[in-house]
């Protein structure tokens, strides 16, 4: 009996990314609904994205949900980091999208799973087709001949108009026609072709008066070595930017500048402690934050290092 193959993408493979894997908060995969959570590029790319990490947090702690992360890994038929299942036996899912390269990738992982990559060709028991991440709210049209869904602005702002819809609606077109009348979401379906919904492109950011309610600070979700940020715990330190450069989109694109608040960034480091003492801060200026040195002290008496 031949061994079961171990290159990227296969069941082994995930097996041992598993293996190297340390939850910041216990994660359970028992729920009565769940869906596919899918990054386009590689999961050394994927899982480096706090976004990605974000989303997979939010869905897990909302009740009666989780999902089943994959990656553009491998050659075949995509398989799930969680239990090996096939991409195409999900009802729903959903893409991270950061970089305009990936756009290939989606169209590649969609084919790999036997699904018609236009959503033109797709029927009624095809999944539904989500993208979120920047690329959607930067530019959604460039992919809307493959898209069925773009979620444009903060996924704590969109998951409670997305989870009900996917749970509650009982055929694919059912949950597109729902979507398409909720704030946040574009169904390219839903317009003629050609047709730029202007008012539908609005995005739901996080705002200032969100972002110091308990639970709105992203952090790592599951630390691990196989990143760019290898067995760091990230903490986003602050949305938007205050320096105004014109040729940046995070200066106009993500509202005015904000930043998470000083005590729940502390705390976050008290659940990260027993996982790891590798620390990272995301922002688009981290030195900014109004309290930055009583953090890096503070982070550094706890014994965290960068």
């Amino acid at each position: 009996m031949k061994d079961r193959p171990t290159g990227p993408g296969t069941r082994r493979y995930w097996a041992e990314i598993r293996s190297l894997e340390r939850p910041v908060l216990p994660v359970s995969h028992h729920s009565r609904y769940t869906l596919a959570l899918a990054y386009a590029n590689s999961y050394h790319v994927g899982m480096s994205s706090l976004a990605f990490q974000r989303v997979f947090e939010l869905i897990h702690r909302t009740p009666e949900w989780s999902c089943e992360r994959f990656f553009a890994d491998g050659t075949g038929m995509p398989l799930s980091v969680e239990a090996a299942t096939p991409l195409n036996s999900f009802g729903t899912i959903a893409f991270s999208i950061s970089f305009e390269e990936d756009y290939v990738h989606l169209l590649q992982m969609l084919e790999r799973a036997g699904i018609s990559p236009r959503r033109a060709d797709r029927g009624p028991k095809d999944p539904v087709i989500v993208v979120g991440g920047s690329c959607a709210m930067i530019n959604p049209l460039t992919l809307s001949e493959f898209v069925d869904v773009f979620a444009l602005g903060a996924a704590e702002n969109l998951l409670p108009g997305l989870l009900p819809a996917l749970a509650e609606e009982p055929a694919r077109e059912a949950v597109l026609e729902r979507l398409s009348s909720v704030d946040g979401f574009y169904v390219p379906a839903a317009f003629q072709p050609g047709e730029i919904p202007v008012p539908k492109l609005k995005k739901l950011e996080l705002s200032e008066e969100q972002m110091r309610l308990p639970g709105n600070l992203p952090t790592t979700a599951i630390v691990t070595p196989g990143t760019e940020f290898s067995d760091k715990f990230l903490i986003e330190m602050s949305r938007g930017c205050p320096e105004k450069c014109r040729y940046c989109w995070a200066t106009f694109g993500m509202g005015r500048f904000r930043w998470h608040p000083t005590e729940a960034i502390l705390d976050s480091l008290e659940r990260a402690r027993p996982v790891t003492d590798q620390l990272g801060f995301i922002a688009t200026a981290v030195g900014d934050h109004p309290e930055i040195e009583r953090i890096l002290r503070e982070a550094g008496e706890m014994g965290f290092r960068s």
